[in-house]
């Protein structure tokens, strides 16, 4: 093992670290406390291969064996990233594990593999236990078949699916997931379950359609905007936009006039998403809309209601951000904010002359900021831009709610 570790880590035994590490996250129980010096080692050895994404058909035959199923999880996960076709066969075998845990991860790293030989044992476990017992292994088998994706993946989550609504674990994770089916997507399922009584089950649906941005769901994710819950609204408009409402021949002041009501939604990420689609309609009408919005009290709405107003643009937004001398700091104008420092622009008018803005010399001559180490600055000169830029994050610049961070050199 110690000739492994010294190949990829420069720091000796660091195998051997972060499989103690990882140990020591499962000595919340009795029987983990009895872990020896022999799982450390089967531990430190599956976390070098996985490094060195190496296969080792014994190494790991014996580890999806071994009698600790938190060495058998580690495996699992292990043979998954690696990626080696050769592990979808002993990880098939690990579905039928007597831990739950295990079979968990077992369906995750086929996920990771991809093999559509894995989605008949895969669909067979999302089957295995009724509606009531369905748990972790039983998503996890869902979302590995709609990774694997394909023919026989879209067949699988159809299956899952069925014709009534959903109302089981297993088919609310198939809804959430069949965005990754792309063009094989069952849309007029996902229209149905877009009105299932189920708040789960419904914002699944809307999540996927928001995802797969088809023209045949744009009515759902309209429609979605007047939803019961904040979840499902702020879904539906991360995934409008002008280029998909377009594509539907929905007139764009139909689809903003539903969007403008969200404006003043109690739910910040909802008012942030609104924000987001109204930009896509690259319309300066519709700025008047989102200028109340640049005094919100939520920092993040701020920041997209400037981004927004930028994006629309038009007179009326730069009169109205137009920097005010009388009214304290400049703020930015439709620019997301920066942790750079810039300089403020100012008219020719008001600019200092070059001999005003010499720095005094001398004994008493005050020395700009200093910093220790390669980044230092002498005295006299100008400090480097990463003295700048720790300024920026230390000092009066950083991000605030009321403000832009501007600063001007001297």
């Amino acid at each position: 093992m110690s000739s492994i570790c010294s190949s990829r880590f420069p720091i000796p035994c660091a195998c051997r670290a972060i499989a103690l590490s990882l140990v020591a996250l499962a000595l919340g129980s009795p029987a983990a406390a009895q872990r020896d010096e022999g799982v450390v080692d089967e531990l430190a050895r599956l976390l070098a291969a996985a490094d060195t994404r190496v296969y080792d058909t014994a190494l790991f035959r014996q580890a999806l064996r071994h009698p600790d199923p938190f060495v058998r999880c580690q495996a699992a996960l292990a043979a998954g990233r690696i990626g080696d076709p050769q592990a979808v066969d002993p990880l098939v075998a690990a579905l039928a594990d007597s831990g739950p845990a295990v079979q968990a991860v077992a369906a995750f790293a086929l996920g990771l593999l991809k093999s559509p030989r894995a989605i008949a044992p895969l669909l067979a476990l999302a089957h295995a236990v009724p509606a009531e017992r369905q748990g972790p292994p039983q998503t996890e088998a869902v979302t590995a078949i709609a990774k694997t994706g394909g023919d026989e993946g879209a067949a699988a989550l159809a299956d899952l699916l069925g014709s009534g609504a959903a109302s089981t674990a297993v088919q609310r994770a198939a809804l959430l997931e069949t965005w990754r089916l792309g063009a094989r997507a069952p849309i007029p399922t996902l229209m149905r379950e877009a009105r299932n009584p189920d708040p789960v089950a419904r914002g699944n649906a809307i999540y996927a359609l928001a995802r797969l941005r088809t023209a045949r769901g744009v009515t759902a994710l309209v429609d979605a905007l007047t939803d019961s819950e904040v979840a499902v609204r702020a879904v539906a408009l991360r995934g409008l936009s002008r280029a998909l409402t377009d594509s539907a021949q929905l007139p764009a002041r139909d689809v903003t006039s539903r969007i403008a009501p969200l404006l003043a939604d109690g739910d910040s990420h909802v008012r942030v998403n609104a924000l987001r689609a109204l930009a896509s309609f690259h319309d300066s009408t519709l700025a008047a809309l989102a200028l109340p919005l640049t005094a919100d009290s939520d920092v993040n709405v701020v920041v997209q209601a400037e981004t927004t107003l930028g994006v629309l643009g038009g007179a009326r937004t730069i009169a109205a951000l137009q920097p005010d001398s009388r009214a304290g700091p400049s703020r930015c104008v439709g620019r997301r904010r920066s942790r750079w420092p810039r300089r403020t622009a100012r008219p020719a008018s008001r600019r200092r002359p070059p001999s005003s803005r010499a720095r005094p010399t001398g004994a008493g001559a005050a020395s700009p900021p200093r910093r220790s180490g390669r980044h230092a600055t002498a005295p006299g000169s100008r400090p480097s831009s990463r003295t700048w830029t720790a300024a920026w994050r230390s000092g009066p610049y950083r991000r605030s709610s009321d403000s832009c961070p501007t600063a001007t050199r001297a």
